[in-house]
């Protein structure tokens, strides 16, 4: 079309280390990420070539510090219990790219925005509660 050649960009990886996993801290959390996206919630916005892309996008962080917690909540809970002593006992459930109710008039956000890691656990008091990132 006679446009410019596509620029590099510093941020982003060569297909080849992408497609490795070198945009995620070890091979168990690259599966996970895989394995996420393959289990995508209803109406997600995951950009795939940005998550195994892009060293800068808030997802690769989240999806590097989120999914290990998701996959063994003993885990989320020791973190999560150093983190917020006064508050949290248990971590139940951490998600990643999580929206709950997403794009319902009444439920959760209302919207199709998400959070970047969802933390729900149970409170000092034995409520429940949720960290949202």
């Amino acid at each position: 079309m006679g446009g410019k050649p596509p620029r590099e960009i510093g941020n982003y990886l060569a297909d080849e280390p992408a497609k490795n996993g070198n945009n995620f801290l070890n091979a168990a959390i690259f599966a996970a990420a895989k394995e996420r996206l393959a289990n995508r919630e209803d109406g997600d916005v995951i950009e795939a070539g940005r998550l195994f892309e892009n060293m800068l996008t808030s997802q690769a962080l989240c999806f590097n510090l989120f999914l290990p917690q998701a996959k063994d909540t003993k885990v989320a809970t020791q973190i999560w219990k150093a983190v917020l002593p006064e508050i949290v006992t248990e971590a139940v459930v951490v998600k990643v790219e999580h929206s709950p109710g997403r794009g319902h008039a009444t439920l959760g956000t209302g919207d199709h925005s998400a959070f970047d890691a969802f933390v729900e656990y149970v409170h000092r008091d034995g409520s429940l509660g949720f960290l949202g990132i």
